[in-house]
């Protein structure tokens, strides 16, 4: 979405996501090994690797998470624009609008590239992308809860001189927090390890603004433009930061 491929989707922006950590979730598979190995436990364990209250975000937050990491950390050498992902928690709504900025623009372009003798994949992949997330469709319009008595159990168990290297602990993590630190393990491309040329470049960027900025009007970020309120039961419009 940050990219400006998805301009709209089929989703309800109040619905939680649960986010865990991945070394979290790496530890627990460890710590749940190991004390089903020593018996600890007389019946099978059950342990739900689940968020914590700061991690159990809503869909439109999360969104919001990224928007302020792609303002914090902007893609060097490139297009910054800024634009809107749609959230539609209405499937025929959503159905309008996801032809209006999704299907339309990609059928011109595809018809405008074939004067060229060239073809465009975008309505494939938008096509793909829908029968995607519609497997998980179900989980965007739904809350889970889940008990973390087990999990929290398993915290106990370790050793005080292992926390430094197991640690089911992540009560003070938030999602802005993780989301920010993202880079640090993601690196920009270095521009001067490339070889293309200057026009080369520019190329490349002319052609991502015509595939990826197709229909799409520039504006700054302004927090007052979301849309909440009597609104929310049609759909949500939550700003994006562009780095393509």
């Amino acid at each position: 979405a940050l990219k400006g491929f998805i301009k709209v989707i089929y989703a309800d922006p109040n619905s939680k996501l649960n986010l865990v950590p991945a070394d979290i979730v790496a530890n627990a598979h460890v710590l749940a090994a190991w004390s089903v190995g020593k018996k600890r436990y007389s019946s099978l364990l059950v342990a739900n690797c689940t968020a914590t209250e700061n991690l159990h975000v809503k869909f439109c937050e999360y969104i919001e998470t990224l928007n302020q990491l792609a303002q914090e950390f902007p893609i060097p050498q490139s297009f910054q624009q800024h634009t809107n992902l749609i959230i539609v928690p209405n499937k025929y709504l959503y159905c309008i609008i996801a032809a209006y900025y999704h299907y339309l623009p990609v059928i011109v372009l595809s018809v405008w590239l074939s004067l060229f003798g060239t073809k465009s994949r975008l309505y494939s992949l938008y096509c793909f992308f829908d029968m995607v997330m519609s497997s998980v469709r179900f989980f965007w319009f739904h809350t889970f809860e889940f008990e973390r008595n087990n999990l929290e159990y398993l915290d106990k168990l370790i050793h005080p001189e292992d926390r430094k290297d197991l640690n089911l602990d992540f009560r003070d993590a938030t999602i802005l927090g993780m989301t920010l630190s993202l880079p640090e393990g993601s690196h920009f491309y270095d521009w001067k390890t490339d070889k293309k040329s200057e026009w080369e470049r520019q190329r490349i960027k002319y052609n991502q603004v015509c595939c990826v900025h197709f229909n799409r009007e520039e504006k700054p970020y302004d927090k007052s433009d979301h849309v909440y309120g009597n609104t929310m039961d049609m759909f949500q419009e939550v700003p994006l930061f562009q780095p393509p």
